[in-house]
C-alpha cells in the first residue's frame, strides 16, 4: 500500500493541507532542485512507491547513502538507469552490484559503458572487458564505437565474432587506430 503524501502550506501559522496525487509527486521530485537543502525532502519522499517519482529521485545527487541503497532495493528498472546516469552514485558503486545490473540488461550495459570513464571505484578497462562479454551485440557494437578503452587485442579477437556487422566494426577500428599511428 503506497503512503499518503501531503502538501502543506502555512500562511501567518495556519497550516492548509492538501492530498497530493502521485502524477504530482512525479513533478514534485523532478522540479526540486538538486540542492543539499532539499535532502531531507528527498528522504521522505524516497517512501513513494511511484516508479517514476523513484527514477526522477535517482538523478539527484544531494542523495545520502541510506537513500542510494534504498534505490538500489526498491527501483525498477528506470531507477536503475538514473542511478549508472549519477555522478554521485557512479563514485560509490562497486564492480559486484555493475555485473549484476549490465549482465541482466542491455540498456543499464549501455549506460555503463556510455560512463566507463566515470566511475571512481571501478576500473574502466574492467567495465570494457565486462561489457565485451555481453550477450547482445550491441553493446559490443556501441563499444567498438565509441570506447577508446577498448584494446587491440580485443578488437583483434572480435573480428571472428560470429555476428558480421560486430567483427567488421571491429575490422574498420583497427584500421582507424592503425592509420593513426602512422
Amino acid at each position: 500500500m503506497s503512503n499518503k503524501f501531503e502538501f502543506v502550506v502555512t500562511v501567518n501559522g495556519k497550516e492548509n493541507r492538501v492530498d497530493i496525487p502521485y502524477t504530482s509527486i512525479n513533478d514534485l521530485v523532478y522540479t526540486l532542485p538538486d540542492v543539499k537543502e532539499n535532502t531531507k525532502v528527498f528522504e521522505a519522499l524516497i517512501n513513494h512507491t511511484s516508479i517514476e517519482a523513484l527514477a526522477s529521485l535517482a538523478s539527484k545527487e544531494n542523495l545520502s547513502n541510506d537513500i542510494f541503497q534504498k534505490l538500489i532495493l526498491t527501483g525498477g528498472h528506470k531507477t536503475k538507469v538514473a542511478l549508472l546516469n549519477n555522478r554521485k552514485f557512479r563514485k560509490e558503486i562497486k564492480l559486484e552490484l555493475l555485473k549484476k545490473w549490465v549482465m541482466r540488461d542491455t540498456e543499464l550495459a549501455l549506460t555503463a559503458g556510455f560512463n566507463a570513464n566515470e566511475f571512481d571505484e571501478i576500473d574502466p578497462k574492467e567495465i570494457v572487458e565486462l561489457l565485451i562479454k555481453h550477450p547482445d551485440p550491441e553493446v559490443i557494437n556501441q563499444l567498438i564505437e565509441s570506447s577508446s578503452l577498448l584494446s587491440k587485442a580485443s578488437l583483434k579477437k572480435l573480428t571472428t565474432y560470429p555476428d558480421n556487422k560486430i567483427a567488421m566494426e571491429a575490422i574498420k577500428k583497427i584500421q582507424e587506430l592503425d592509420g593513426e599511428n602512422t
